[in-house]
């Protein structure tokens, strides 16, 4: 009996000093960090399996120039909507990639606003700003700012994605004689507003 006791005490101070270890190494417990990023993309890409489960109309509507005066209205299959989301959806905000610096309560829109941006500017993705309705704390809308350089142009994508509602693309290339050309889509599905 004597024996059985010490055997039980031995083994359990072995299994609370082997559980003690991770708290004295920071640098194991930092590389078991198991704290997620807001998740965003994860949000869009059910918003998106909404739009592609529910028998919303699609629609597009592009305009084309400065002057806002060239538009085009054009029904869209489910096929291109998928087409049209998936650089959206694609996006990974690693943790070491980005950071999450700012959030902040927004009265006017009645929103609590997250902002990630990128920690290496050389990525193409620099911010995602996502407003979460301050009752709900449901997904409202995302701001997406994405820069590309295309050989002979720089490339500059806002995309704004009203959840639920639509989707806006407004794509700007600048090139390197100094002209630019705009084009904005407008891909709605449940937006009244629009």
């Amino acid at each position: 009996m004597y024996k059985l006791l010490i055997a039980i005490t031995l083994v359990t101070t072995a299994i609370i000093s082997c559980k003690n270890k991770n708290k004295d190494n920071p640098a194991k417990t930092a590389a078991s960090d198991t704290t997620k990023a807001f998740p965003v993309i994860d949000l869009l890409t059910e918003d998106a399996n909404d739009v592609q489960r529910i028998p919303y109309f699609l629609y597009k509507k592009t305009i084309v120039g400065k002057d806002k005066k060239q538009k085009d209205s054009v029904p869209v299959s489910r096929e291109e909507f998928k087409k049209i989301v998936a650089p959206i959806l694609q996006i990974q905000l690693a943790k070491d990639k980005y950071k999450e610096g700012e959030a902040f309560h927004d009265l006017t829109t009645k929103s609590y606003a997250i902002i990630t941006t990128a920690i290496d500017k050389t990525l193409e993705v620099e911010r995602v700003s996502s407003l979460l309705n301050d009752e709900t704390n449901k997904l409202k809308s995302v701001f997406i700012l994405v820069e590309k350089n295309a050989g002979d142009s720089a490339v500059q994508i806002n995309y704004y994605w009203k959840v639920g509602k639509s989707l806006s693309i407004a794509t700007t290339t600048t090139y390197k004689n100094g002209q630019t050309k705009e084009k904005t889509e407008l891909i709605n599905w449940n937006d009244r507003d629009e």
